[in-house]
C-alpha cells in the first residue's frame, strides 16, 4: 500500500494522512497525542481530502479511520470550544455539518475503520461513511451532556435512522459509553474484529467494494439518501429511477455479459450516467 503521508507542512503527529492503494483510498486522523480531537484544523484537512475524491473517478471505495489503536476520534477540540458563544458554536455545527454532509455525498462508498475511542463528533464523523467496522475494543458515545452542550453536527438526526430512536435517546441522555459489541447489536457497526486485524478488514471490504459497478454504487447511495428522508412511496419511485440509470450505463451491459460468460467483470464506470 501507498504510504499514508501527512499533508504538506504538518508533522507526522499531528494533521490527516491520505494515500491511494489501486482503487481504494485511506484517510487517517493523525492527532493521538491530542486524542485525534476534531480541530478547526483538522476539519478543514478532512474536507480538503474530500474534495480530492470528488475529483477522482479512479478511487472506488473509502477508508477513514484514525491513528493509534487508542482513539479513532474524540469529537471538536474542548479548548477551542470554552470560550466560544452561542453564534460561534453555530459556526462550529456548521462546519461539522458540511464536513458529515460532503463525505456522505462522495459517490464512492466510506468504510470507517474505529479504532479505539469514537466520541461526539468523533461518532458524529462516523455516523457520516456508509459502513462502520470496529476494533473489539473501540466505545462509542455522546457524552456532551457530560461538559453542559449536546450534539450540534448531525449526530442524533443520523444516529436516530440508524440505531433507532430509543437508542439515539439513551446514548444522548445518559452520556454513556457503549462497546462494540452492543454497537454491532444495534446495527450502528456492520463488523467487530480484533484490533489487530481491524485495517486489513477494512482493506478487504473496501476492496470487495471498488470491485463492484461505480454507477450502481452511486446509485445505491444517492437512493439511500432519498429513502432515509422520505416516505415509502417516494422511496421506492426514487429506487426505480436509480436503477433506470444503471440500465443506461456500460457497467450494466458489461456486469451481464461477465455473468453470462461466467467470468470477472472489468467495471470501469460511467461518469456521465453516474451523475444523472
Amino acid at each position: 500500500m501507498t504510504e499514508l503521508r501527512p499533508n504538506a507542512g504538518e508533522t507526522p503527529t499531528d494533521g490527516v494522512d491520505f494515500a491511494v492503494d489501486g482503487a481504494v483510498a485511506t484517510i487517517r486522523i493523525n492527532r493521538p497525542r491530542a486524542a485525534n480531537a476534531l480541530s478547526a484544523d483538522v476539519r478543514e484537512r478532512l474536507l480538503a481530502c474530500v474534495e480530492r475524491l470528488e475529483a477522482m473517478p479512479r478511487v472506488r471505495a473509502v477508508i477513514l479511520t484514525g491513528a493509534g489503536e487508542k482513539v479513532f476520534a474524540a469529537g471538536s477540540d474542548i479548548r477551542e470550544m470554552l470560550p466560544m458563544t452561542a453564534s460561534q458554536s453555530v459556526a462550529l455545527s456548521e462546519s461539522i455539518q458540511r464536513l458529515a454532509s460532503r463525505l456522505a455525498a462522495l459517490p464512492q462508498p466510506v468504510v470507517c475503520a474505529v479504532n479505539g475511542w469514537c466520541l461526539g463528533g468523533g461518532l458524529e464523523l462516523a455516523l457520516a461513511c456508509d459502513i462502520r467496522i470496529a476494533a473489539d475494543h473501540a466505545r462509542f458515545g455522546l457524552p456532551e451532556a457530560r461538559i453542559g452542550i449536546m450534539t450540534g453536527g448531525g449526530g442524533l438526526p443520523r444516529l436516530v435512522r440508524i440505531a433507532g430512536g430509543g437508542a439515539a435517546r439513551a446514548m444522548a441522555l445518559t452520556g454513556d459509553v457503549i462497546d462494540a459489541r452492543r454497537a454491532y447489536e444495534l446495527g450502528l457497526v456492520w463488523l467487530v474484529c480484533e484490533r489487530s486485524r481491524l485495517l486489513d478488514e477494512a482493506r478487504a471490504l473496501a476492496g470487495r467494494i471498488a470491485s463492484l459497478s461505480p454507477v450502481a454504487l452511486a446509485q445505491i447511495k444517492r437512493t439511500m439518501a432519498v429513502v432515509e428522508n422520505a416516505d415509502l412511496a417516494s422511496g421506492i419511485r426514487a429506487e426505480a429511477q436509480a436503477c433506470a440509470v444503471c440500465f443506461t450505463s456500460d457497467d450494466k451491459a458489461e456486469g451481464m455479459q461477465a455473468f453470462l460468460e461466467k467470468r470477472q467483470p472489468d467495471f470501469r464506470g460511467d461518469r456521465r450516467d453516474a451523475q444523472r
